[in-house]
């Protein structure tokens, strides 16, 4: 369970990438001296792309989950017409497959090594970030880059952990396959063989939580048993429960893959109900 705590527009946004971390170029069409890693390296270096158009890069932040609102653009040292003039970014949980979060103009670089930066509302966290710059300005050679920053903030993390209180729709589970293995930190599967309105209740240790996200990962085997379907509850007594989020979960393309569902809710509460109505026939 994933949780999302409300604020995150007044957080101090920083720079949630840093040197090390996992990013590949659009190409590798750059000089050896001028690659991808020079965009995050916090030193005026530069990473320079010959393709000129639709160039940039994809990072995946080493923090984990972050939410992005904003972009740090610094020019590089010479060649003014190298400077990109419009980027796109989006986001993602797989690296494979993507959302846009933002695109625009980027304004005119007044000197080198001058920081633009860019703002635009998201309050979605990624794993993965895809930033794409179209088009530079008017440059014959090469798009260039000195530095570039991600700013934005760590999302809030898992409410819940092994040892909470946690109770199942049903005792129809095998042995080693019962309801505390869905909050246990590990690959081990909860099966409930009563296949459909199939869940738990769980009452994090931690106090009363505002949940706006959930991270579900499938289990090894029966794509089939995935569930389709979700509806999440929340109470202060364990038995008046109010609803909070339902909706579709989207497939799950591989065993042990996570899928994230986001949606909005500013209420705390103690305990929450997570029933699975459908599962994949």
């Amino acid at each position: 369970m994933l949780a999302l705590t409300g604020g995150i527009a007044q957080a101090q946004l920083s720079d949630v990438t840093q040197p090390g971390d996992t990013i590949v170029a659009t190409s590798d069409n750059s000089p050896g001296s001028e690659g991808v890693t020079n965009a995050i390296d916090n030193a005026d270096t530069k990473y320079l792309n010959f393709d000129i158009s639709d160039t940039g890069l994809t990072v995946t932040p080493s923090v984990g989950l972050t939410v992005v609102s904003g972009l740090a653009l610094t020019s590089a040292n010479d060649g003014p017409d190298r400077d990109p003039t419009t980027f796109l970014l989006e986001g993602s949980y797989d690296g494979a497959n993507f959302v846009e979060i933002a695109s625009g103009d980027v304004a005119d670089f007044p000197d080198r090594f001058y920081t633009n930066h860019l703002f635009f509302d998201n309050a979605i966290p990624y794993a993965t970030y895809r930033l794409i710059f179209p088009t530079v300005d008017d440059s014959t050679c090469c798009m260039q880059i000195a530095e570039i920053e991600f700013l934005g903030v760590q999302a809030p993390g898992d409410v819940t952990q092994p040892g909470d209180a946690i109770v199942a729709s049903s005792d129809n589970s095998p042995g080693s396959e019962g309801v505390t293995n869905a909050i246990d930190n590990a690959d081990t599967k909860y099966l409930n063989f009563d296949i459909s309105d199939t869940g738990f209740v769980v009452t994090p240790s931690v106090g009363m939580t505002v949940v706006s996200g959930l991270s579900l990962k499938s289990a090894n085997d029966g794509p089939d048993r995935d569930p389709t379907t979700f509806s999440f509850e929340g109470s202060y007594d364990g038995v008046n429960f109010a609803e909070i989020a339902s909706g579709d979960v989207a497939d799950f393309p591989t065993r042990f893959h996570t899928n994230y569902l986001f949606f909005d809710n500013a209420t705390p509460y103690l305990s929450y109900r997570l029933i699975f109505p459908t599962v994949d026939d």
